[in-house]
C-alpha cells in the first residue's frame, strides 16, 4: 500500500497515449479552480469500481475533473460516448496542488461516489484505516480525512440533484 499521486491529465492511466486533455481556469465559490476535460480516444477493459465492474473508459468517453485550490477533494465525473452521466467520484486528497502544467493531488484513500441512480456511497474507508495503522499517514491526516469525508458526504447527500446538474452543465460547457 502506498499513497498515490494522481494528475489532472491522468498520466497514471494505462491508455495515456489515447486521450486528449483540456484544462481551464475558473473561480468556484471565490476560490481558484481548474476544470479538466479528458476525451478518451480508445477504450480499455471494464474497471472494477467497488462491488461491481463499470465501463468508465472507452472510445469517445469523457471525464470532467474539478479541482479547487487548497481543498481536500478532487472531483471526476465520467460520461459515456453519448455524453450520459455514468458516475461522479470524489477522491479525498491531502490537498490539491496547482504547480505546473499538470495539477495533482495525493490520494488519501477514501472516496465518495455518486452513482447514476443518485446513490451516494463512501468507498475505501478500510484503506484509510490501514494506511494509518501502517504509518503511511499521520494521526492528524487520518482525523482530518475522516472529518472532511463526513462533512462532504453529508453535503453531497443533501445536494445530490444539484451536484449532478452542475457537473452536467460544466461537462456541456467544455
Amino acid at each position: 500500500m502506498k499513497i498515490k499521486r494522481k494528475t489532472m491529465k491522468r498520466d497514471e492511466w494505462p491508455v495515456e497515449d489515447n486521450k486528449s486533455v483540456l484544462i481551464g481556469k475558473e473561480r468556484i465559490n471565490n476560490k481558484e479552480a481548474l476544470i479538466g476535460l479528458i476525451y478518451w480516444e480508445k477504450g480499455v477493459k471494464k474497471v472494477k469500481v467497488s462491488d461491481r465492474k463499470l465501463l468508465i473508459v472507452d472510445e469517445n468517453y469523457s471525464w470532467l475533473e474539478i479541482a479547487i485550490k487548497d481543498q481536500y477533494y478532487w472531483i471526476t465525473a465520467m460520461y459515456d460516448n453519448n455524453d450520459e452521466f455514468i458516475e461522479a467520484y470524489f477522491d479525498l486528497s491531502s490537498k490539491n496542488i496547482f504547480d505546473g502544467e499538470n495539477p495533482y493531488f495525493y490520494d488519501m484513500f477514501n472516496d465518495i461516489v455518486i452513482a447514476k441512480d443518485k446513490r451516494v456511497r463512501i468507498l475505501d474507508e478500510n484503506e484509510l484505516d490501514m494506511a494509518f495503522r501502517e504509518g503511511l499517514i499521520s494521526e492528524r491526516e487520518y482525523k482530518h480525512t475522516k472529518k472532511v469525508t463526513k462533512k462532504l458526504y453529508n453535503y453531497i447527500n443533501e445536494n445530490v440533484d444539484d451536484i449532478i446538474d452542475y457537473l452536467n452543465k460544466k461537462h456541456q460547457q467544455y
